[in-house]
């Protein structure tokens, strides 16, 4: 809740919200994509620059699936 208030005031547009395992499949009327999703620096087909970890629970292990996925390092906040 708190990045997406953040973000409105950011000069940056959410390309989308990756879902964990027991999340619900809906946040704020936006539609959660899964892991099989990411690709590179692409969320279901949308170029994004920054994927943004917002969870302070996995943090690590959301990072590796991150980089296994084809996100840079650099590109991971």
């Amino acid at each position: 809740d708190i990045a997406l208030i953040c973000l409105q005031a950011a000069p940056a547009a959410l390309v989308g919200i990756i879902a964990v395992p027991s999340e619900p499949t809906e946040f704020l009327g936006r539609a959660l994509s899964g892991w099989s999703e990411v690709a590179g620096r692409t969320l279901a087909g949308e170029p994004f620059d920054f994927a943004i970890v917002t969870t302070l629970v996995d943090r690590e292990d959301i990072r590796q699936r991150l980089l296994r996925a084809g996100v840079e390092s650099e590109h991971i906040v």
